[in-house]
């Protein structure tokens, strides 16, 4: 089976929109894929950001999916940060919202608990505090994923066990998704094998 992520780039205004739909007559896409935005509108943003998403709501592709995380690092503000797709899905209760390796960054320790009180944290603990800011839960329309992010972090127990446990806190066990990033990383079976026999730790789970 071959599922389609058509490449866009909202930035690129009305001409992205004809192509689009240009894309989604010609093909059967599944999900519009993004990635950070160089400008300073970003995904929810009015100019750039909402027109695209209801172009993709126009077209009956309600998948988007935007990377976010592995951007060479940067706090809550970067364009690297899920903040604005968060936001955006608040925004757009209608639309699901893919979020590629869950604002994972190889420059960020993630071994410590989620602090609410830090509002401008790094790695994975941005798309924590913009769930929150929006009261977005397990039940929403966000979707942490972790290609790449689990085959970085699968040999650091400790790492792995606060990133996985992070996430199903705030989005719960169904709005969490995995894909092999296999073109970059090779065969994913030790992938696969890694977390068939992962746990976090009973204390950390007690915490």
């Amino acid at each position: 089976r071959l599922v389609f992520h058509a490449n866009t780039d909202p930035e690129n205004g009305a001409a992205e929109l004809d192509y689009m739909s240009e894309v989604a007559e010609n093909y059967p896409v599944a999900a519009w894929k993004t990635y950070p935005h160089e400008t300073a509108s970003r995904l929810d943003s009015e100019d750039i950001g909402m027109p695209f998403i209801e172009r993709a709501r126009a077209l009956g592709v309600r998948v988007i999916a935007s990377h976010r995380g592995i951007s060479g690092g940067g706090g809550y503000t970067r364009p690297g940060s899920p903040a604005d797709v968060v936001r955006a899905a608040k925004a757009a209760p209608d639309v699901r919202f893919l979020i590629y390796h869950s604002g994972w960054e190889n420059e960020t320790d993630e071994n410590h608990a989620y602090d609410p009180a830090n509002l401008d944290p790094g790695g994975v603990d941005r798309l924590l505090l913009a769930l929150s800011e929006n009261q977005i839960d397990g039940t929403g329309n966000v979707y942490g994923e972790l290609g790449s992010t689990w085959f970085n972090i699968m040999g650091q127990p400790e790492q792995a066990a606060h990133v996985i446990g992070k996430l199903l806190s705030s989005l719960g066990p169904d709005r969490i998704v995995w894909g092999t990033d296999s073109v970059f990383n090779g065969n994913p079976q030790a992938q696969i094998a890694a977390f068939r026999t992962f746990q976090i730790p009973e204390a950390m789970q007690a915490e």
